[in-house]
């Protein structure tokens, strides 16, 4: 089949529909099996499977590399874009492998899902079929009420997860509230699912204007070279010429890498590709023009784009090797339900039927996943200012009476010597404490929380990966601060009343977003980390604590030094023989006075001088 007539000559060569030239020689290189490429993408594709975008990226461009026209390749390419929220790049290359393999359907499966994340439900429509699941969802979108007949036989045992979403969402908007709240409510019960997340493949949040997102953290983009739109097709039998010759040329080679050589030494200087006998899809062509001893005068690289009807795809993979991959890939690529969009729907049906501790409850589990997603974050926000207050700041407590609150941050740690010997010991000494705890670590080590909260003691927020707050996104601490908050509720039934930034750092994003969640800050007035560890002693601890302490103090020590534990007997005794009482922040707070007028925020309050470390 010959091309239409195309000039590249501005470019660098021209390829036309003209004869032959003469060659010194010509090859097309067999399609052997890569082992490499297989390897490298089926290393890619474990990763994604276990959320490990970054490094599946890095495998990903080590198969591209050997081949960036073979069809698995390219749709591992477009999932980790689509998981990443990278929609356009992924529709580019879905729309490559579909070229690659016309056969396959996981394109459009891919490209389904490419339009929802850029918000267009009538361009994912006509890709929708290959999955019967994303007809539903359409429709549900468009607020189609026949779906809940459909679904109606979906019980709180179904296992397809989205299906079960799906019943839930089409029952509420019939009118079936209280079938659509138990079907959600049992989605969100599955034990599969780790609470406050999303999945990082491309989830489905049921909002019009949100229509699905991938939840991966981004990765640098894969640079797979895409010619301009205005690159003709090559096809059939395709003549190549060098353009304009340097002087002194007396040979030129063409090139496609793993694809193709010719070389000519008969000006024009004219060759022929055979592309029939190539995979449809991108490559790069190099033109080389030669002196007579061989020594290369220029080189030019040029995208071009080949694609013929009757193409055989790219064989790097055997069968087995390909069937393989087309099941992975299809669950890489099959859409989640949103936790979020259950939590939120239970949100309104728990406002409707007037119970405001499950509707909080709910919006809160929003917040802890996404703060941005529809009004969660400001209906939070508002709430909690009209019925808790604006937050304040605490370094100390407002009373001359010896009230004391002891407080540990950074737990909790499950090793013998450290949160279990800390309970051990205040149980010993029959104090009461404020634990500040990570809420990774919370939601690691729930019997330990569990175990804090009988004991009597208070259990207050230290962020959930105790990064500085201050560097992060307001969505970002919004996360850190609610996540902890939520992890502590679902454990114990207690909202944290106070929070205290990792490092003492804080702004107006992280008061904003301790305020919203009706939580005070708690900081400190004693501050014995230097102490806690070696080459300090335990006695050094006693000795700066009991030297330090004043009525209304708030003491911050770490959970737990061997130094520290070791040392809190002596100090329980020495304050107790000065006439000092020991207490939980929330305990000490209500026994103070009122903060003065005005009344400081996190805003006003001065900078503290702790070292942006563990506390």
């Amino acid at each position: 089949m010959a091309s239409r007539g195309i000039s590249l000559a501005a470019r660098g060569c021209v390829v036309a529909a003209i004869g032959a030239a003469a060659f010194f020689c010509e090859s097309t290189p067999a399609r052997d099996t890569n082992v490499d490429y297989a390897a490298s993408l089926s290393e890619a594709v474990s990763l994604l499977e276990n959320n490990q975008h970054a490094q599946a990226r890095q495998a990903l461009a080590r198969a591209l590399s050997v081949d960036r026209n073979e069809p698995y390749g390219l749709l591992a390419a477009a999932t980790l874009a689509l998981h990443t929220g990278d929609s356009k790049r992924a529709e580019s290359l879905l729309r490559r492998a579909q070229e690659a393999d016309p056969q396959s359907r996981l394109p459009d499966l891919g490209l389904a899902l490419a339009k929802l994340l850029q918000n267009d439900r009538a361009g994912a429509a006509p890709y929708a079929s290959v999955a019967p699941n994303l007809s539903l969802y359409l429709r549900v979108l468009a607020k189609d009420t026949t779906v809940a007949a459909e679904l109606a036989s979906v019980k709180e045992t179904e296992p397809d997860p989205l299906r079960l979403q799906l019943a839930g969402v089409s029952a509420l908007q019939a009118g079936e509230s209280e079938r659509g709240v138990s079907l959600l409510k049992a989605l969100l019960a599955r034990p599969e699912w780790a609470p406050c997340e999303e999945s990082k493949a491309v989830c489905l949040p049921f909002a019009e204007g949100r229509m699905a997102e991938g939840n991966a953290a981004p990765v640098e983009p894969l640079v797979v070279p895409e010619p301009p739109a205005t690159t003709p097709l090559l096809t059939g039998r395709a003549t190549l010429t060098p353009g304009k010759l340097p002087s002194g040329t007396a040979m030129v080679s063409y090139a496609v890498a793993g694809t193709y050589t010719a070389t000519t030494n008969n000006a024009p200087f004219l060759a022929t590709w055979n592309t029939s006998r190539c995979a449809n899809g991108i490559y790069t062509l190099i033109i080389t023009c030669l002196n007579s001893t061989g020594s290369p005068l220029t080189e030019t690289k040029r995208l071009v784009r080949v694609s013929n009807a009757d193409a055989t795809p790219t064989r790097r993979l055997t069968q087995e090797q390909a069937s393989e991959l087309q099941e992975r890939l299809t669950q890489l690529l099959l859409p989640r339900p949103s936790r979020k969009a259950a939590h939120y729907a239970l949100a309104l049906q728990a406002v409707k039927r007037g119970e405001s501790n499950e509707a909080l409850a709910q919006i809160e589990s929003v917040v802890a996943i996404d703060p941005s997603y529809r009004s969660a974050y400001v209906t939070l926000k508002q709430y909690n200012q009209k019925y808790v207050g604006i937050g304040n700041g605490y370094w100390r407590g407002h009373t001359d009476e010896k009230l004391i609150a002891f407080t540990f941050d950074d737990g909790p740690n499950p090793l013998p010597e450290k949160t279990p010997a800390l309970l051990k010991t205040l149980r010993d000494e029959g104090v009461k404490a404020t634990f500040f705890v990570v809420g990774s670590r919370a939601e690691a080590n729930p019997d330990l929380i569990r175990a804090i909260d009988s004991d009597g003691h208070e259990i207050a927020n230290h962020s959930y990966t105790h990064p500085n707050l201050t560097f992060l996104s307001a969505d970002a601490v919004r996360k850190e601060l609610c996540r902890t908050s939520v992890v502590v509720r679902d454990l114990t039934g207690k909202r944290p009343r106070f929070y205290r930034p990792p490092g003492g750092n804080f702004n107006g994003a992280t008061a904003d977003a301790a305020s919203a969640l009706g939580m005070h800050g708690a900081y400190w007035t004693v501050d014995a980390y230097k102490f806690e560890n070696a080459p300090f002693t335990a006695d050094d601890v006693t000795s700066y604590v009991l030297k330090k302490v004043r009525p209304g103090s708030i003491i911050l020590l770490h959970n737990a030094p061997a130094n520290t534990i070791q040392a809190l007997p002596a100090i329980f005794r020495a304050l107790r023989e000065q006439g000092y009482e020991f207490t939980t922040m929330r305990d000490l707070v209500d026994r103070s006075q009122p903060l003065p007028k005005p009344q400081p925020t996190h805003r006003n309050v001065p900078q503290p001088t702790h070292r942006n470390v563990r506390g």
